[in-house]
């Protein structure tokens, strides 16, 4: 039986500890083996910005494009085509960081995208609201790029 890839967040990638990452579809397309089923040790929040095609989760299949938003939890069993999606973004962190960012150590539990036992992973938004999301993405990018500068590491491509 084969082994499922399983990705771990790298908290201290820019030196200091960062329990929050954003990364762009391009920078991670080359890490994933084929094909890309994996399972992550942490939350994901996806932003389809271009192209479209299939996301499967824990074997449900989910039609996505640009304006879409996906949410994975810790375990689930990932797939999804990254020829056809030509870019996203990832908002990926820790259950530690909603603990601490949040102080309530049942919010986790309260989100609801979250739940293992959900019935969509995927939501749709409409475009006004999703580019006021990708502002504020972009807004965390340039906070995690002074994080990195800060800590005289490298600067990972611009989103």
């Amino acid at each position: 039986m084969k082994t499922i890839p399983q990705y771990t967040f790298y908290r201290t990638k820019y030196g200091d500890e960062l329990l929050v990452d954003l990364v762009r579809l391009d920078y991670i397309k080359h890490y994933l083996s084929k094909p890309s089923i994996h399972t992550l040790t942490y939350y994901d929040i996806t932003f389809i910005t271009e192209g479209s095609g299939f996301f499967n989760i824990d074997n449900r299949k989910y039609g996505v494009c640009p304006g879409d938003v996906i949410f994975s939890a810790p375990g689930e069993i990932r797939r999804w085509d990254c020829n056809e999606i030509r870019n996203r973004y990832a908002l990926i962190f820790e259950e530690k960081f909603l603990l601490t960012f949040f102080n309530d150590t049942e919010f986790q539990q309260k989100l609801s995208s979250f739940d293992l036992e959900r019935k969509m992973a995927v939501i749709r938004l409409d475009d006004k609201l999703f580019d006021r999301i990708l502002s504020s993405i972009r807004n965390i990018k340039e906070e995690i790029d002074t994080h990195k500068i800060k800590d005289h590491h490298f600067t990972c491509p611009s989103l």
